[in-house]
């Protein structure tokens, strides 16, 4: 049996399967035919017929939300061929400290700088914020080709020294700066097809962090909008700073909501005990 993500251009875990005879079963995390769309390119007849050959000829498919499994489904004709596993992320054994600081508000956002992930609408919001609370910090962990638009978009907003962008770090690194903060941000803004489940939440919510996020994807059902974080509408920079300032000021809000969202974090041992169940399906079923 081989167990596989399913990557752009990437066909050596289809025929690696075929030459040594064993089943498949491919994780996929997007569809890339419908990404590419969304990072602004031209739609792709090439990517649109692999991702439908990689989906038919495995014997199984692991996605992460409901909108993906009906993607896929919709393709493949096969609903029992396509299994619904959520993510789950290492426990690093941290804790955020909300209040034990030097007296900044650390907010935390992690990922890349794709159009949907909102950094843009996320510096607008800082820039309002900060006129609240001027002591507010945020930090962007990613890269992208537009990272450095970004960071001239921070000096034009006047918030160049209240906003840092270290690029890619290693996990160790960011579980550091998670520890460091107040709260994370998922800002995402409304797609074509919201079929994600974002990873920075869930590495937010086992750091114990209250999260703000938008309302879009599979993201509503990870947050509990007043208890665990608080929702706002995708794209909606207004109600995006409102909800910043909100937990900046309110430190028993902060504290509260993170415990409630440690209490939400989904572990990977639950992860790697379901694809293992997958993983035997294709093997007995071979």
């Amino acid at each position: 049996m081989l167990l596989a993500r399913y990557l752009e251009f990437e066909w050596t875990p289809l025929i690696v399967a075929r030459l040594l005879r064993r089943p498949l079963v491919l994780e996929v995390h997007s569809p890339f035919a419908l990404e590419g769309v969304m990072r602004g390119e031209r739609p792709s007849r090439l990517l649109g017929w692999m991702d439908g050959v990689f989906w038919r000829r495995a014997d199984l498919i692991w996605v992460h939300t409901p909108a993906l499994r009906d993607l896929i489904v919709d393709r493949v004709a096969d609903p029992d061929k396509v299994r619904l596993i959520p993510f789950g992320v290492e426990d690093p054994g941290i804790r955020a400290q909300p209040g034990a600081d030097n007296g900044s508000i650390e907010v935390v956002f992690v990922g890349s700088f794709y159009p949907w992930h909102g950094i843009e609408d996320l510096l607008a919001a800082v820039a309002k914020a900060h006129r609240h609370v001027p002591t507010l910090h945020l930090t962007v962990i990613g890269d992208g080709l537009d990272r450095s638009d970004h960071e001239q978009l921070s000096e034009k907003m006047g918030i160049a020294d209240s906003v840092s962008f270290p690029g890619w770090l290693q996990r160790p690194a960011v579980y550091q700066l998670l520890e460091r903060s107040h709260l994370g941000v998922a800002p995402y803004r409304e797609t074509r097809v919201n079929y994600f489940e974002p990873v920075k939440i869930l590495d937010y919510q086992m750091a114990g962090l209250p999260v703000v996020a938008s309302t879009v994807g599979h993201i509503p059902h990870m947050v509990e909008d007043g208890t665990s974080g608080l929702l706002i509408p995708p794209g909606d920079v207004d109600a995006l700073a409102a909800a910043i300032v909100e937990l900046a000021t309110e430190p028993e809000l902060r504290r509260d909501m993170g415990v409630a969202s440690r209490l939400r974090a989904a572990d990977i041992d639950e992860t790697a005990r379901l694809v293992l169940e997958v993983c035997q399906a294709a093997a007995s079923n071979a």
